[in-house]
């Protein structure tokens, strides 16, 4: 036994919120389950022109949810009692397993 074992469960029960998650191989939602839902804003600069506002969005979830995370693979995050809906997504490139039962996908908005 790891000292790192139980770990992904108390981050997502702790920091996580409801996912839809569907693979784009079989175009079925999964059972929704819970990951880490990230925004960060960043400033895009393009050929010297000024900064514009952007974000990042990037979804850590357990590889117990989601065995193998794919990109395309389309992500929704429901509306709760305190956050607003989001999405749908697409994950996009990387895709980075922590080494200890998570992965962390970036999002980007599908139109």
């Amino acid at each position: 036994m790891s000292v790192f074992d139980g770990l992904p469960g108390i981050f997502k029960s702790t920091f996580g919120r409801p996912v839809v998650y569907t693979p784009i191989a079989t175009g079925v939602a999964l059972p929704t389950f819970t990951a880490i839902y990230t925004r960060r804003p960043i400033a895009i600069v393009l050929d010297g022109d000024a900064p514009a506002d952007g974000d990042v969005r990037t979804l850590d979830l357990a590889l117990t949810d989601v065995a193998a995370p794919a990109e395309g693979d389309l992500v929704t995050l429901p509306a709760t009692v305190s956050e607003a809906a989001e999405g749908p997504f697409k994950i996009v490139p990387p895709i980075r397993p922590d080494g200890e039962g998570m992965v962390a996908v970036m999002l980007e908005h599908t139109t």
